[in-house]
């Protein structure tokens, strides 16, 4: 889904992975349509240093260069253009055994567990970002629960906060 906070998500589990001293790679997942070099716009403005860290590539080549990466870092993250097909999402993901992470903001709620449902093992669960200040009690008494008896496991709920739209060296 776009503007689900993917990009900032995969942006902080490399810098967390690269703090901590372990190599990552972030692969923007794009249409066969779509510019290859300009998908990765938003990674360099969040790593300006460290331009080795992401790359993008198209969706008909990004099973074999995914296969490759694999054996050479420590951490890949794969962020999928929210243009590709689901089908073709699924069957990257198969293809490669990735372990998948879903992010859904608040507002689509339940709506996005049937897609993630669609990534069968691999899924290990979803994020729910941009949760409003006053939403929590509904979250835990309400969505978490439906989730859960739709078989997919909410590991994670991110505020909605606009300080946390930037990222921090320190």
């Amino acid at each position: 889904l776009p503007t689900q906070g993917k990009t900032a998500l995969c942006s902080s589990m490399a810098h967390l992975s690269l703090k901590k001293g372990v190599n990552a790679n972030i692969v923007k997942v794009v249409p066969l349509s779509s510019a290859v070099n300009n998908a990765v716009s938003n990674y360099e403005k969040v790593f300006p240093k460290d331009p080795e860290v992401f790359s993008s590539v198209p969706i008909n080549e990004a099973s074999k260069s995914l296969k490759n990466m694999e054996s050479s870092s420590g951490v890949t993250l794969a962020e999928g253009d929210s243009s590709i097909s689901t089908e073709d999402q699924e069957k990257l993901v198969s293809e490669t055994d990735a372990e998948v992470i879903v992010i859904s903001d608040y507002v689509n709620g339940i709506e996005c567990a049937e897609y993630a449902k669609g990534f069968g093992t691999n899924l290990k669960g979803v994020v729910i970002n941009f949760l409003p200040r006053f939403a929590e009690t509904d979250v835990r008494e309400r969505l978490v629960p439906e989730f859960e008896s739709l078989g997919v496991t909410v590991i994670g709920v991110i505020p909605e906060d606009w300080c946390l739209l930037s990222r921090s060296d320190e």
